[in-house]
């Protein structure tokens, strides 16, 4: 991964299956990995993807916009690591386009 990647871990609820199987499809684009998390049982998998920060803005907020026209309502998380290694996360369902671009470039 270059510095300008982006690296980030979207997290799925233990009854998303729909919504993972969804996500896989429409981010195989950016090299998505799926992985269970062993760490959380509540989390079903973890979904990470890389890539330049336009391109994870754009296919996010397209995934979100499939998802809640399917009716989706699982609190799907966003994550990433800020400068000082910590967590940081937004809902992806729940965000606007907007914040969803703050939260990806760092603003």
């Amino acid at each position: 991964m270059n510095e300008d990647e982006v690296l980030l871990e979207l997290r799925f609820p233990s009854d998303a299956n729909a919504s993972l199987e969804t996500s896989a499809k429409s981010l195989k684009s950016l090299d998505a990995k799926v992985a269970g998390t062993a760490r959380d049982p509540a989390i079903l998998a973890a979904l990470t993807i890389a890539g330049a920060a336009v391109s994870l803005i754009t296919e996010l907020i397209k995934l979100a916009k499939e998802l809640r026209s399917r009716g989706e309502k699982h609190n799907i998380l966003v994550v990433k690591l800020d400068d000082e290694n910590k967590e940081e996360s937004i809902s992806l369902l729940e965000a606007s386009d907007e914040e969803m671009k703050r939260f990806i470039n760092g603003d």
